[in-house]
């Protein structure tokens, strides 16, 4: 589908003809490339995973080495490389005069969310594709003897077998791929976010030891707790969530039931998230970094 996807990116550029060109990750740069060339308007090239580190095996040499390159090539052509993390820019060996950092902190969403009654259960929510590497089955191991736990998933579905496998526990729910607006309806009306990334098998949790994951930013923004196995000093430092290992199933239970038995704690640890969400970690802030590099672009 690229060639129609790019087909349609480039005619929408010709239509509306902006000065500045913002192409977000490699399947978005080739027509945006194509298009400053075509206007001499300037690109600026977002990078928020390395497609080569986070989707290609290593192993795979050749076609390893064919997509950093060609990472590289338009990295190095683009006006401005912004990346979400010091560690992902320091990647790159061919930049642009001009590069900055702007993070994927998440836009605020949970204005108008009302704050879930009380009534004795805990709602554990998991937002992402449902395939292994994700500890979906070590959650399911985890709560499957529970009472008054409830675990929710909603993402694209990638491995019906292991969805088969999953719903055979009775309080996990499988609640499809949403809409925006339904997706974080979801996450704000939950008591917490799991977000276990395989630190062996899934080749995206490279990606997150290079960068912090929009799931850790989504749980401040909702003022829930999170439990997971990456970003640990942020998430310790903040307080906002428990950090747990992967493959642990008694540290992933007990994290479950600390949450589900001590509601006190739970909303202090949301509380924390969403005050450094406000202070710090959200999109507010940083699209004004954004601005000041559209404003500069336009003025040379």
């Amino acid at each position: 589908y690229f060639p129609v996807f790019w087909t349609w990116i480039l005619l929408n550029l010709l239509r509306y003809r902006p000065g500045i060109v913002h192409a977000c990750d490699l399947d978005t740069i080739l027509p945006c490339y194509i298009y400053k060339i075509m206007f001499h308007s300037k690109l600026v090239f977002d990078v928020f995973d390395r497609y080569a580190m986070t989707f290609i095996p290593i192993n795979h040499k050749i076609l390893y080495r064919v997509v950093n390159e060609i990472e590289e090539y338009f990295c190095k052509r683009s006006d401005v490389l912004i990346a979400v993390g010091k560690n992902i820019l320091n990647t790159f060996q061919k930049r642009p005069l001009r590069c900055s950092i702007v993070t994927n902190y998440a836009e605020d969403h949970s204005l108008d969310i009302v704050e879930r009654a009380e009534d004795g259960k805990l709602l554990l929510e998991y937002a992402g594709p449902v395939k292994q590497g994700r500890g979906l089955e070590n959650i399911a191991l985890a709560i499957t003897e529970m009472d008054n736990v409830e675990f929710f998933m909603f993402g694209p579905l990638v491995d019906k077998k292991l969805l088969d496998e999953l719903l055979n526990t009775k309080n996990i729910t499988y609640k499809g791929f949403l809409p925006n607006e339904d997706y974080y309806k979801g996450l704000c009306n939950a008591d917490a976010l799991v977000a276990l990334y395989d630190p062996e098998g899934d080749l995206q949790r490279k990606s997150y030891d290079r960068s912090v994951h929009n799931k850790t930013f989504e749980a401040m923004m909702c003022g829930i707790p999170i439990i997971t196995n990456v970003a640990s000093d942020l998430v310790k430092s903040l307080n906002y969530g428990i950090v747990v290992n992967y493959n642990e199933i008694k540290e992933i239970k007990n994290a479950i039931l600390l949450l589900k038995d001590n509601p006190a704690l739970r909303k202090q640890l949301g509380k924390n998230g969403r005050q450094a969400f406000l202070d710090k970690y959200n999109w507010g802030i940083v699209e004004k970094e954004l601005f000041v590099i559209y404003e500069d672009l336009l003025n040379k």
